[in-house]
C-alpha cells in the first residue's frame, strides 16, 4: 500500500525536488568543467567512428532493462526495489574504491607505455588485493550499520563481489574500445544482460526468491562476462601475471585522485537515495527507485547521444564554428524537452496500465525525475 497520508507525500516530493534539482545543477557545472579541460583530445580520438555501435548497443541494452520493468513490479515487492536501489548505488561507491578507477589508468597507458601486458596483470592482482581487505571489512562490520543503508550484511559482502568483477570487466571492456573492437564491447554488453535477465526470471519464476534473485542474476552474470571478456583480450595481448611493486604505486599514484572524483560524483548521483533511506525508509526508496527507473529512457537517449553528439561539439569549437554549435544545441534541447513532455504525460498513461498498482505512488514522482533529466 502506498503513502496515502498528505503530510507523507507532500514532504517526500519537496525533498526529492530539492535534492534532484541541486545535485543535478552541480553535476552539470562539474561536467561543463571537466569537459572543458579535455576538449583538445576528444575531437581528434581515433575510437568516434566506432561510436555509432556504441550507440546502437547502449541504447538496446538500456531499453531491454526498461522493458522488463512491468514484469518486476508485478514479482517484486516495494521493499525489494527499494533494497536494489541501495544495493546499486553501493556497487557504483565500491567499484572504483576497490579498482582505484584502474579502467581509466589502463585506457591512459594502453599507448604510451610499453609493459602493458604485465600492467594489466597487475591490475587485477591489485585490485584482488584491495578487494580482500574491503570484504574483511564488511563481515566485521556491525549489522546495525548495514541496516542504516537499508541491507542486511549478506547483500553488502554480495556487492562486495560483484564491484570486484565489475572493475575487472570495465579494464576489459577499455582494452576493447582502445583496440577498436566495438563488436566485443558489443557481445559483452548483451552477453551480461540476456544471462543477468534469465538467471533472475528462472529464480522468481521456479525458486520465488525475492530481491536476491535479482542479486543472482548480477552475480552470475558478471562471473560469466568476465570469463567471455578473458577469452576476447587473449586474442588482442597476453596477459602477464606478476607481483610488480613499481606498478602498484604507478597504480596508487594514478588512481587517488580518481578515486575522489569518483566519489564526488558518486555522491551527485546517490546522495538522494541515502537520505530518503535515512529519514524515509526503504519503502519510500523502492518508490523512487521505480519512478527514476521509469523516466529512465530519457536519461538512456540522452547519455547514448552524448556518445556520438560530444566529438561533433568539439570538432565545432576547434573550427570555431560556436554559433553553429549553438543553434544546433538549441534545437537538441528543444527536442528533449518534446521528449520529456511525451514521456511526462503520453508514456505515464500508458505504463499506469504496466507496472503494478502497487508502484502507483511512483507516478507521482516520475514528472519531477523526468525534468531533472531534461535539465540534466
Amino acid at each position: 500500500m502506498g503513502p496515502n497520508q498528505v503530510g507523507f507525500g507532500s514532504n517526500f516530493r519537496i525533498f526529492i525536488t530539492g535534492a534532484f534539482w541541486i545535485t543535478g545543477y552541480i553535476n552539470n557545472s562539474a561536467l561543463g568543467f571537466y569537459l572543458l579541460l579535455l576538449r583538445k583530445n576528444i575531437a581528434e580520438n581515433a575510437l568516434v567512428k566506432n561510436s555509432g555501435i556504441y550507440l546502437l548497443f547502449a541504447l538496446i541494452s538500456g531499453l531491454i532493462n526498461f522493458l522488463v520493468l512491468p514484469i518486476l513490479s508485478h514479482l517484486l515487492t516495494v521493499e525489494d526495489i527499494g533494497i536494489l536501489g541501495m544495493f546499486s548505488i553501493i556497487n557504483q561507491l565500491l567499484t572504483p574504491i576497490i579498482g582505484l578507477s584502474m579502467n581509466a589508468i589502463i585506457a591512459k597507458s594502453y599507448y604510451s607505455r610499453d609493459d602493458i601486458n604485465s600492467l594489466v596483470g597487475s591490475s587485477q592482482i591489485f585490485s584482488c588485493l584491495i578487494f580482500c581487505i574491503i570484504l574483511l571489512i564488511a563481515l566485521m562490520l556491525p549489522s546495525g550499520f548495514t541496516e542504516r543503508w537499508g541491507i542486511n550484511q549478506y547483500t553488502l559482502v554480495s556487492t562486495c563481489v560483484i564491484a570486484f568483477i565489475g572493475i575487472n570487466n570495465a579494464v576489459l571492456l577499455a582494452i576493447f574500445q582502445l583496440e577498436k573492437k566495438p563488436f566485443y564491447w558489443g557481445i559483452s554488453i548483451m552477453s551480461s544482460l540476456i544471462i543477468n535477465l534469465s538467471v533472475t526470471f528462472f529464480i522468481l519464476f521456479n525458486v520465488q526468491m525475492n530481491y536476491w534473485a535479482r542479486i543472482f542474476g548480477f552475480l552470475i552474470s558478471s562471473i560469466t562476462t568476465l570469463l567471455l571478456n578473458l577469452y576476447f583480450t587473449n586474442k588482442l595481448l597476453l596477459i602477464q601475471y606478476s607481483l610488480n611493486i613499481s606498478h602498484f604505486r604507478y597504480f596508487v599514484r594514478l588512481g587517488s585522485p580518481l578515486i575522489i572524483v569518483a566519489i564526488c560524483n558518486w555522491g551527485l548521483y546517490a546522495l538522494d537515495r541515502i537520505f530518503i533511506q535515512s529519514f524515509i525508509g526503504i519503502q519510500a526508496v523502492g518508490y523512487y527507485t521505480m519512478a527514476f527507473a521509469l523516466a529512465s529512457p530519457l536519461k538512456i537517449i540522452s547519455e547514448s547521444f552524448s556518445r556520438a553528439w560530444l566529438p561533433h561539439a568539439y570538432l565545432h569549437i576547434k573550427e570555431k564554428q560556436q554559433r553553429k554549435l549553438f543553434h544546433q544545441s538549441i534545437l537538441i534541447f528543444g527536442a528533449f524537452v518534446c521528449m520529456g513532455l511525451i514521456l511526462a504525460t503520453v508514456g505515464k498513461s500508458v505504463l499506469s496500465y504496466l507496472i503494478d498498482e502497487k508502484f502507483s505512488f511512483s507516478f507521482q514522482i516520475m514528472p519531477i525525475l523526468v525534468a531533472g533529466f531534461v535539465i540534466n
